[in-house]
């Protein structure tokens, strides 16, 4: 029952913190429909990757794939991925700006993550691994509400625009995990997924920063 309460609490905050911190800038219905399909996403995603990483662990029987409330079992990677994808195609469905959304729905995300990961570290019988995930959750939840409402003051950052802290706490979520990999001697595949999406993360902050563009007027300055 515990177990059941940490999940049900996690969904509910969710669905709720969707609502009151994006209801002023985006229309309720389409908002509660996507915080609906972005939860489906979410443990679809994750329960079919830990299914195929995971094949025979606990999947002999078809009905095992959607016992997602009875049997642990969870990859945080699958989710992130079915949710990215599904919000992608609805902001371009609804004309919502995708790096605005992302931003706005950040820390949603993240107490959703917590709750989630705190789940299945019950149900794992407190496993070291995932309370070292809850921790990397709760660290990046923290530098969200850090830089959020600093990022616009970095001179560095010359557009300003929204997506910021989405990438930002996107790359230190990857290098973290990557360090966790790492420290827990996982298949060097692991390590080098979470290293190539924390660079992929940052390159694109330096894009939607217009970092680029500013390095490469001081070169050329330099070379004058």
């Amino acid at each position: 029952m515990n177990l059941a309460i940490i999940r049900v609490l996690g969904i509910i905050l969710f669905l709720y913190l969707m609502w009151r911190n994006l209801k002023d800038n985006y229309h309720e219905n389409d908002l509660i429909s996507y915080s609906w399909v972005a939860l489906l996403s979410f443990f679809a995603g994750g329960r079919l990757v830990y299914g195929l990483i995971n094949w025979g662990v606990w999947n002999t029987n078809w009905t095992d794939w959607f016992a997602v409330w009875n049997k642990p079992g969870l990859s945080l990677i699958g989710a992130y991925l079915a949710v990215f994808g599904v919000t992608y195609w609805i902001c371009r469905n609804e004309g919502w700006k995708l790096w605005s959304f992302a931003e706005d729905s950040l820390n949603v995300f993240l107490v959703f993550f917590i709750f989630l990961i705190l789940d299945e570290f019950v149900r794992s019988g407190f496993d070291l691994r995932t309370g070292v995930n809850i921790l990397v959750a709760i660290i990046a939840f923290a530098a969200s509400l850090f830089i959020k409402t600093k990022y616009r003051s970095f001179s560095w950052y010359r557009s300003g625009k929204k997506g910021f802290g989405f990438l930002f706490i996107n790359s230190l979520i990857c290098f973290m995990l990557a360090g966790v990999s790492f420290w827990f001697k996982d298949s060097i595949i692991y390590t080098g997924l979470y290293l190539l999406g924390g660079l992929i993360s940052l390159v694109g902050l330096c894009i939607l920063g217009e970092v680029f563009d500013e390095l490469m007027v001081n070169l050329k300055r330099n070379k004058k």
